[in-house]
């Protein structure tokens, strides 16, 4: 997501709106990464998201680590974000900002996930159906009730 300069706050907004509904949409680990050209709490469907258990990697992983978040935009600012769904959260091995002369005014944000190469296989516990509906020789039934009695 590439978002316009902070004069155009309106547009930017629906543009939020849009990506936030689009990822929502999503069942499994979403990532949703961009410029925002502002911060990411100057959108009421940002805040929702990050409230909804959302997280900012590169402020997550600054915590985890215990070092000073970086600043993305003309190293004053950040501007830059990758916001992940709590399933990928886990796998979250870095997210530090790297600055480049090319690009001197907006330092590029790398974020890292260690995931796995294949979907492990889930195994599903059938639950046995319960015999009230079944139909039984309730004589046999009887008949072998009986020999096991007699038999002990």
């Amino acid at each position: 997501m590439h978002l316009k300069t902070s004069r155009r706050h309106l547009e930017n907004c629906e543009l939020v709106r849009a990506g936030v509904q689009l990822v929502r949409s999503v069942s499994g680990p979403v990532i949703l990464a961009g410029d925002f050209n502002t911060s990411l709490t100057a959108f009421d469907d940002m805040k929702a998201l990050l409230a909804d258990g959302w997280v900012d990697a590169a402020l997550f992983d600054a915590e985890r680590r215990g070092i000073r978040l970086e600043p993305t935009c003309k190293r004053a600012a950040r501007h830059t974000f990758c916001v992940v769904s709590p399933l990928p959260v886990s796998a979250l091995r870095s997210s530090v900002v790297d600055f480049h002369e090319d690009l001197p005014a907006h330092a590029v944000l790398v974020t890292e996930f260690e995931l796995p190469a294949s979907n492990p296989r889930v195994y599903k516990w059938i639950v046995p159906k319960p015999l009230d509906q079944m139909a039984f020789d309730a004589a046999k039934l009887e008949r072998l009730s009986n020999e096991v009695g007699e038999a002990r």
